[in-house]
């Protein structure tokens, strides 16, 4: 008799916490395969190429598995080379992590070879992939792909200015950096008047705190008295950090926190006032990585490369993420990512498909949303212009020390929600302060959130892109923007602010399968799934509750294979580490209110659980975990929260000796 499948959809409803900590049994073993670089980082759209993969466990390799439908591999071969044995005083960090995972003990090193091949229906950008053998299905990592021909970077040493590498532009070029503190030099030629765009894409994994990874330097040639070529470095307009977001996959698990994924400068634009020759470095921040790879892009600057957020594909996903949902970091709670996030004349009936509220004010439709650019002077509370909310207040830092003014009114007890748009530059490069004052000139709410830092005595102070307030008393109120500095202004300093009735509603939504702390990091413990026959695995969801929501939080896994069910259980050992993020804060200090920039959180634990006759699955497949919220008896509509791979073992004999299935495969 057949035996009849199991739904593909499990629903379930808890709402859990727990103590911090990892337990013993939550641990994955290290059998799991695991990639750890891969040069080059991308290739041309239309043209086949190979990439090499490094890492272990990977013996026995059959196929390769993008996330996506447009780019196919074939595995040409894996072999065993031998591991460099270089220590990194930088990877302490690292070693504890692999430590905790189990992964810290000597095992050999593999390179695969594999062909990519790609068609016109393939999108630029990132696409993630993994490589799929006998002991289940590795991390991912990134491939880059772009819509112009590369030039590789040459065999021979071009540390020095003297060696310069010659490119012609538009020029991409796949790059390694092979020493702790190398520069790799371009030289390039230019038209007086021209301006150029650098930016730059790398792999570069550090073992310290902060995740920043590529520095880009421009010179003039320099000839000294003694004849020695030599490079002077240009005077360059603007900060020389960002935090804009590079999508990599890296090999740690990482939370995908907006701060902990800066470069310097990732979109660098420069005019050329004298035609002739000049240099270009690349080089890791303060020198810290080796052994990795990078792909620089320089071109003619176009008019959209103003706009921070337009960066083209290059170093962003190809494929949107489904659960993407810009509103919070996942760790630090705090919103730096946000800030280029769109505000439109629909985000109230954005939010409400994010809640259980049936209407907003009375009626199925959202409110029309006036907006108001100010007119400068509006420096003075008699110059404020007036706001009807809920609306839009538009503008720019027209000059040094410049503050805008804008008045609206609110009656006692009303709940509103400040939020701010910056289209085209974000902190650190623009920093948009909010405040708002009563008829007497007080201060009642800011955006400015303060936490404690470094050792758990520092405060820290963040510029946040929501802010909520609940004013006590009915009155008239002025809202002032302006930059954290004194000498930001211009035309890329641009806000858009909307206030609004708070929406209660889920945030930000994670799936984790177990995290650890290490020196405040949370490191993920795996990305994927590989279950043997009758093996059990938990995974934890953390839903942000945002503006007041207080309800519970459905829980649901579609896609699930025959003979894989889904179970509600306890709190997950790590579920008090997902709650609370990583926030320097004393027990119950608070220098700022948090109700007004940080959400509760609730987190929900399942156990996927196995058969023993559990058929096993050739290559992985997504099971999609979304969620939906629940108050006074009522659901709202199912948000996804992630994506996992899951791939079912042949058998336990197999999973642990590591034979099988042995031929190349070509596979999505």
């Amino acid at each position: 008799m057949k035996r009849k499948p199991l739904p593909a959809c499990a629903v379930l409803c808890f709402a859990l916490w727990s103590p911090q900590g990892v337990h013993a049994n939550d641990k994955p073993q290290p059998r799991d395969p695991e990639m750890r670089s891969h040069h080059p980082l991308g290739g041309s759209i239309g043209s086949p190429f190979k990439i090499q993969v490094r890492g272990k466990r990977l013996q026995g390799t059959h196929a390769v598995w993008f996330e996506c439908d447009d780019v196919r591999a074939r595995l040409l071969t894996v072999n065993e080379v031998a591991e460099n044995d270089a220590k990194d005083q930088d990877e302490y960090y690292r070693r504890r992590a692999l430590k905790l995972l189990g992964q810290d003990g000597k095992e050999p090193e593999f390179l695969a070879v594999l062909e990519v091949v790609t068609s016109s229906e393939t999108r630029p950008g990132l696409h993630h992939f993994r490589l799929v053998g006998p002991t289940g299905v590795s991390n991912s990592l990134s491939l880059h792909l772009v819509n112009q021909k590369l030039q590789d970077e040459v065999e021979s040493p071009h540390h020095r200015p003297s060696q310069a590498q010659e490119i012609s532009l538009p020029a991409v070029v796949n790059g390694t950096i092979e020493e702790k503190g190398e520069l790799d030099y371009y030289s390039f030629e230019v038209e007086a008047g021209e301006t150029l765009a650098f930016q730059v894409l790398s792999g570069f994994e550090l073992g310290v705190s902060y995740w920043a990874q590529t520095e880009i330097r421009l010179y003039e040639p320099h000839q000294s008295w003694f004849g020695t070529d030599r490079a002077r470095p240009l005077v360059l307009k603007g900060p020389r950090l960002s935090w804009e977001p590079i999508r990599v996959r890296s090999t740690w698990f990482d939370r995908r926190d907006f701060v902990t994924q800066f470069v310097l400068y990732p979109l660098l634009e420069h005019r050329f006032e004298k035609a002739g020759r000049y240099l270009l470095s690349v080089g890791t921040f303060l020198g810290r990585s080796w052994d990795n790879s990078y792909q620089l892009r320089v071109e003619p600057a176009r008019n959209e490369t103003v706009t921070r957020r337009v960066i083209g594909a290059f170093g962003q996903p190809a494929h949107a993420d489904p659960a993407d949902w810009l509103e919070r970091d996942s760790t630090t709670l705090r919103q730096f990512g946000s800030f280029y996030r769109r505000l439109g004349d629909d985000r109230l009936a954005e939010l409400k498909t994010r809640s259980v509220t049936a209407s907003l004010s009375g009626s199925d439709a959202s409110p029309t949303m006036a907006s108001t650019r100010d007119q400068e002077p509006n420096d003075s509370a008699e110059a404020a212009q007036e706001l009807i909310l809920p609306s839009f207040a538009e503008g720019r830092i027209d000059f040094p020390g410049d503050v805008d003014r804008f008045r609206f009114r609110v009656s006692a007890g009303q709940s509103v929600a400040i939020e701010v748009e910056t289209p085209r530059l974000a902190p650190p490069h623009f920093s948009p302060w909010l405040k708002v004052l009563d008829d007497d000139g007080e201060v009642v709410t800011h955006n400015i959130y303060r936490e404690y830092g470094g050792n758990g005595i520092d405060p820290n102070k963040t510029i946040e892109r929501k802010t909520l307030h609940t004013f006590e008393t009915e009155g008239n109120y002025w809202l002032l923007v302006r930059d954290v500095t004194d000498h930001a202004w211009g035309d890329e300093y641009q806000y858009r602010i909307l206030i609004r009735p708070q929406v209660p509603h889920l945030g930000r939504l994670e799936v984790s399968l177990g995290v650890f702390s290490v020196s405040s990091q949370l490191i993920e413990m795996t990305d994927r799934l590989n279950l043997k026959p009758g093996e059990s695995r938990r995974l934890t969801l953390v839903a942000d509750l945002e503006e007041g929501f207080d309800g519970e939080v459905l829980v649901e896994v579609d896609g699930l294979p025959a003979g894989v069910r889904v179970q509600a259980s306890t709190p997950a050992s790590w579920s008090g580490l997902l709650v609370q993020g990583i926030q320097y804060r004393p027990p119950g200090e608070h220098i700022v209110d948090p109700k007004s920039h940080r959400p509760k959180r609730k987190a929900v634990t399942l156990v996927l659980q196995t058969d023993p006759q559990v058929q096993p699955t050739p290559l992985p497949r997504f099971l999609s975990i979304r969620a939906r919220p629940m108050s006074a008896n009522r659901t709202g509509p199912p948000l996804m929260a992630g994506r996992i791979p899951l791939l079912i073992l042949d058998s336990p004999e197999i999973a642990e000796t590591g034979a099988g299935q042995q031929e190349v495969a070509l596979a999505q």
